[in-house]
């Protein structure tokens, strides 16, 4: 499982061709840029799952300076169950060579170029398909182009092969994989691999329901037993116990200022029934975190789960910023 924020250092190599570049000692008039050649891409790849029940939305944003970003969110029923970023943090001049070659294979390249491609169209995706949209800005001229079509797979997985409605989809797609492998790399893997959708119903730093280990509830009398006592006087969430399940991320007590839990993957596995990955985010090594006793809790709701339920352990740590 990747970590939330992916720290890398920057490779310190030529100076970026879009930024830099010079013609006769000076720096070259925008008019003779490439669009977006100065500014930056973003591809969106919203994938369905559990028939269209829930999705992931997978947003990958890369600029001129090198820098990108992984935006993830997963949903169930519309509601987001949890979001996970990874970024390279610094500005890298490799990177902003290799966004300028992009670039002039978005503008130029028979088996990649989109500048011809209908820009309007708004499709219906099945949900054996992704809706992938891919929008270039361009910072001198203040504007965005976009190219919405329907794409086979995740952004870890994409293909052109069934890319829909027009003859030219696989361009969309190919391009939005070749920016994933200049980035994050052809092997990048998802925080929410394999998952199956869920929803928060409630997440905080302090519950008073008692719990010291995760678990997860299956029928509604269990529920609102819990619920009396974590949210005393507030109106139970509505679940649907036929086709639904509640989990309750928790861990005891902590003791600093800053400490969080959440359910990171609810993922089936076979006849090992369903495996559910939870994280705990702790402050980083450099910050001095006050002294808090609090119980930090996550409470999500997915579509009923395959018996038996375990959690994977250890509990996945990451580190978040001081601020």
């Amino acid at each position: 499982m990747l970590p939330r924020r992916l720290r890398l250092l920057s490779i310190s190599l030529a100076l970026p061709l879009a930024a830099m570049a010079c013609d006769g000692g000076g720096p070259i008039d925008p008019g003779s840029l490439r669009f977006g050649q100065i500014g930056g891409m973003e591809v969106t790849v919203v994938a369905p799952l559990a028939l269209g029940l829930g999705e992931v939305e997978q947003i990958l944003s890369w600029t001129s300076n090198g820098r990108w970003t992984v935006h993830e969110e997963v949903r169930y029923r519309g509601v987001v169950g949890d979001v996970a970023t990874q970024e390279l943090e610094a500005p890298s001049a490799a990177l902003a060579n290799t966004y300028a070659q992009w670039i002039t294979d978005a503008d130029g390249n028979p088996g990649l170029q989109v500048g011809d491609l209908d820009q309007t169209l708004d499709p219906t995706c099945a949900i054996i398909h992704s809706r992938v949209t891919l929008r270039i800005h361009d910072t001198p001229s203040g504007e965005s182009r976009s190219w919405t079509r329907c794409v086979p797979g995740f952004l870890q997985s994409l293909t052109p092969f069934g890319a829909l409605p027009d003859p030219g989809a696989p361009r969309v797609a190919n391009l939005a994989r070749l920016a994933r492998d200049y980035t994050v790399g052809e092997n990048f893997e998802s925080a929410y691999e394999g998952t199956q959708p869920f929803a928060t119903l409630d997440k905080g730093e302090d519950t008073p329901s008692g719990l010291t280990a995760p678990t997860v509830i299956q029928d509604a009398v269990a529920f609102e037993s819990f619920w009396a006592i974590h949210a005393p006087g507030q109106p139970v969430p509505p679940v649907d116990f036929a086709e639904e399940t509640v989990v309750v991320a928790a861990r005891g007590e902590r003791r600093e200022a800053g400490d969080s839990l959440e359910v990171r993957a609810v993922r089936p596995a076979g006849q090992l029934g369903t495996v559910i990955t939870l994280v705990e985010r702790v402050p980083g090594d450099f910050c001095s975190p006050a002294e808090v006793r609090q119980v930090p809790f996550h409470v999500v709701v997915t579509p009923r789960l395959l018996s038996p339920v375990s959690f994977q352990s250890p509990i996945l740590t990451e580190l978040v910023d001081c601020g």
